[in-house]
């Protein structure tokens, strides 16, 4: 009988890095000031998946009462027209004894065949408090993955009356019928990303004196994104953002909308970058979830690996079960387990007396690179 593979990611390269920091001093208040424009760094041939993983960092110069508020760091995209797509960073704004701040940022996004420029850009207020600004590394990947069935990057300005709330980017997530060499698909994960320029807080705003971001998936508003920065207050020039990521049922439809809401007395124009990304491999979760369900002959074995995705030596995890409720209660039950920091590779043959049973994961930041089956039967 057949031996079957899929492969789900074929291709990974590194376009560019920087091993080493990038950082200066602002010299102006609430201004841009561009530390790195490495030109024409990345060249796509095709629509590709784009990683990005950065340590951020900022330092002030005194240790009492004074901070790395209002300083930000902004990474972003330049294709040869000029059209920018931002995708993220990182600033303070509390007031710290701390000297120096890190923060690790990791992010994605689909960009369209070009050849862009990689840009860094700093801003501050209390610019004569804060010093070296920038990045302690950048690491910049392409990824060739499969089943990227819904993926969206556009930039668009939106303006807001005075104490109103505008919804903008409606995405529909259509469903996916797909089935694994294993058997079909029972969960996939959701990405959402919205960046914004200017001076802005991630909530509704409405209801406020201020003005706010949102983003909403099936209709719901999302209170706490997975990760956001936000509330520059002062910094003009500032680049405020939020992330969401989430397990979806890739068998139904799905929808992404995003909201600007001002509460303020005057309007508010503000413009977005935004991205919208659905893929099953890539995990989201720390949590063991059920991805696949398993509908192979008796005898037959099914096997799989799990790599790093976005950095190495993440801990991952693969587990064959089946969950099913008695007496009202949850029941787990765990055929077998896998576990490692390295990429992971596992193998199950399901008994005869086994149903129902599940390819489970977990690890964020990881993803599943292949598939197999040696049917039998």
């Amino acid at each position: 009988m057949p031996f079957v593979v899929e492969v789900l990611k074929s291709h990974d390269s590194q376009p560019y890095a920087v091993s080493g920091a990038i950082k200066a001093n602002p010299s102006a208040n609430s201004t841009w000031q561009n530390i790195l424009n490495a030109s024409g760094v990345l060249k796509l041939v095709k629509t590709s998946l784009v990683t990005i993983r950065a340590q951020i960092t900022a330092s002030h110069s005194q240790n009492t009462n004074v901070c790395c508020q209002n300083s930000c760091v902004r990474i972003s995209f330049v294709d040869s027209a000029g059209k920018r797509y931002s995708v993220g960073g990182y600033g303070w704004r509390t007031y710290n004894t701390i000297a120096t701040y890190t923060y690790d940022f990791y992010g994605f996004a689909v960009l369209p065949p070009e050849t862009y420029n990689v840009a860094i850009d700093i801003s501050a207020y209390d610019y004569a408090y804060v010093t070296n600004v920038g990045v302690n590394l950048l690491y910049i990947g392409v990824v060739d993955i499969a089943d990227l069935w819904k993926v969206a990057n556009w930039s668009q300005t939106v303006t807001a009356a005075a104490y109103s709330r505008v919804e903008f980017g409606a995405q529909t997530i259509s469903p996916l019928a797909r089935t694994t060499v294993i058997g079909p698909l029972k969960k996939a994960m959701l990405f959402v990303f919205i960046g914004i320029d200017g001076i802005n807080w991630y909530g509704d705003g409405a209801s406020s004196n201020w003005a706010g971001f949102q983003m909403a998936v099936d209709g719901v508003w999302i209170t706490t994104p997975s990760a956001k920065f936000d509330g520059l207050v002062e910094d003009t020039a500032g680049f405020h953002w939020a992330q969401y990521w989430c397990l979806i049922d890739p068998n139904v439809s799905h929808t992404v909308k995003f909201r600007l809401s001002n509460g303020t007395s005057s309007s508010v124009t503000r413009t977005f970058h935004c991205g919208v990304i659905a893929c099953p491999w890539i995990f989201p979760s720390d949590s063991y979830y059920d991805l696949i369900d398993i509908e192979v002959p008796v005898g037959s074995t099914i096997y799989g690996a799990v790599e790093d995705f976005f950095k190495a030596a993440q801990a991952k995890y693969a587990a064959i079960r089946s969950v099913n409720v008695q007496n009202g209660v949850q029941n787990v039950q765990e055929f077998s387990a896998s576990a490692s920091a390295n990429p992971l590779s596992f193998n199950y043959t399901p008994e005869w007396y086994e149903t129902a049973i599940t390819l489970a994961v977990k690890g964020w930041g990881n993803c599943l690179s292949r598939l197999a089956c040696d049917l039998r039967g």
